[in-house]
């Protein structure tokens, strides 16, 4: 009788310690979910701040408020991971937001890994107006991407020649963002738990 009552307390030791373990791992994975969706919105707000900028920028690429000063090539400088374009950067004494009518140019570049943050594809994405510093911040970018093309469709080859700037038309840009802090993910200590989001490949067209 007496072992009978070990086996017992035995067995249920078992399925108790297995049942709090199925709890902790339910547990963990409900706040693994709770990370993950909190990092998303963060990814998306920071993926909209930035394409809301960029959108501005290469909206108005080969814009002038006095057109006739305009002449090409619009892109100056064409490479996969940076580019140049002629533009009117808006007019702070103009509500409209209009140019003052002199030629501005526009600088875009994929600089160097963050080591501020822990995501290790954290790279920051450089602006740059006219010859100014360029200025950027970690906001989680870890693609961006240029393709450039003709005006029948046909991608160019980048870097973009000197000879072949006058050929662009439009560019395609591609942008991925992800969390820059991952975690651990409850799938194992050494495995980082990333969220993405993407905004590809929205083409621009040259306005002149």
């Amino acid at each position: 009788m007496g072992y009978q009552v070990i086996l017992d307390i035995i067995g249920s030791s078992i399925i108790g310690g297995l049942l709090f373990l199925t709890l902790l791992n339910f547990t963990a994975q409900t706040m693994e979910t709770k990370q993950t969706y909190r990092d998303e919105i963060v990814a998306q707000e920071n993926l909209v701040n930035v394409v809301t900028v960029m959108e501005e920028d290469f909206r108005r690429m080969g814009y002038c408020t006095v057109r006739s000063n305009m002449s090409n090539p619009i892109v100056t400088m064409a490479a996969a991971e940076s580019v140049r374009f002629k533009t009117d950067l808006p007019d702070p004494t103009k509500a409209s937001g209009e140019g003052d009518g002199v030629v501005d140019s526009i600088s875009y570049a994929f600089g160097a890994p963050v080591l501020a943050t822990a995501n290790p594809n954290d790279r920051m994405l450089l602006r740059r107006e006219n010859t100014g510093p360029y200025g950027g911040s970690s906001m989680g970018v870890t693609v961006f991407h240029l393709t450039y093309l003709t005006s029948t469709g046909d991608s160019i080859p980048s870097p973009v020649p000197a000879a072949r700037l006058n050929e662009i038309n439009a560019v395609e840009v591609t942008i991925s963002v992800e969390n820059i802090n991952p975690y651990s993910s409850v799938s194992g200590p050494d495995s980082l738990a990333t969220v993405l989001v993407n905004w590809k490949q929205l083409t621009f067209q040259i306005k002149n």
